[in-house]
């Protein structure tokens, strides 16, 4: 069961949206009898402008720099609303469009995400007609959804970022399919994981991947990974070629 809101991240679009427009209509507002229109009364108001007084001079500057200032706030909104546009829901969850062809797993904006969820390989943009593969859980995906109980991960799926699931404490278990090759940083820290098996394809795991998982108890990696082991079932991760220890033995 799925308790995502069905908004996504593009509810911040609108608010920003709406921003911009008030931005565009304040523009014309701004305008003053010190702030000649004309190509060539402009040119002469500078001339006269700067020849003047230090205080004209001041104010003319303040004028300018407001106007800087407000066209790349304008520019800066507009860039906003592109990327937010990239966020689409997909049976419950929110996806953000990674590439022509694929996607990442993002956050809700709200936190709901919650119960048994199955991620599809593949999902749909229904305003596009577009279909994606899903290729990664995207940092904070799940961040703090502290009532999401399990997580089924597709094949597709080759990463999980940082923090993904950090703070979930009723996750208890996850299966890490063997086409995820990185962990991201603080990826499960604090969350209920008891148990985790590190499959063969896992090349990359980030600081702290585990930190402060207090019920964590059961640690394997699998015998063929080329870079990290579990030596003499140590229950433990280490990297095999330095020896060092990823998360250290109970």
């Amino acid at each position: 069961m799925i308790d995502a809101h069905d908004g996504c991240i593009l509810g911040n679009a609108h608010s920003i949206a709406y921003s911009v427009s008030i931005t565009l209509i304040t523009i014309p507002l701004l305008r003053h009898s010190r702030a000649p229109l004309g190509k060539e009364v402009m040119w002469a108001h500078t001339f006269f402008v700067f020849f003047s007084s230090s205080a004209q001079r001041f104010f003319y500057i303040f004028w300018l720099m407001k106007r800087i200032v407000l066209l790349f706030s304008v520019l800066l909104a507009f860039q906003i609303i592109k990327v937010y546009a990239q966020v689409f829901t997909f049976d419950g969850l929110c996806y953000n469009i990674t590439s022509d062809k694929t996607v990442e797993v993002t956050f809700d904006g709200y936190r709901n995400y919650s119960g048994d969820i199955i991620i599809p390989s593949t999902v749909t943009d229904w305003s596009e007609e577009v279909e994606y593969a899903v290729t990664s859980i995207g940092d904070d995906a799940f961040y703090d959804c502290d009532a999401l109980t399990s997580i089924t991960i597709p094949e597709s799926v080759t990463s999980i970022g940082d923090y993904a699931f950090a703070f979930c404490k009723s996750l208890t278990s996850i299966t890490i399919p063997e086409s995820v090759t990185a962990i991201g940083t603080w990826a499960f820290r604090k969350s209920g994981l008891t148990s985790i098996t590190i499959p063969k394809s896992i090349v990359k795991i980030g600081g702290m991947a585990l930190a402060d998982c207090g019920g964590l108890m059961s640690i394997t990696v699998a015998p063929d990974n080329p870079v990290y082991d579990s030596r003499n079932d140590c229950n433990a991760i280490i990297e095999t070629e330095t020896g060092k220890l990823i998360l250290g033995c109970q």
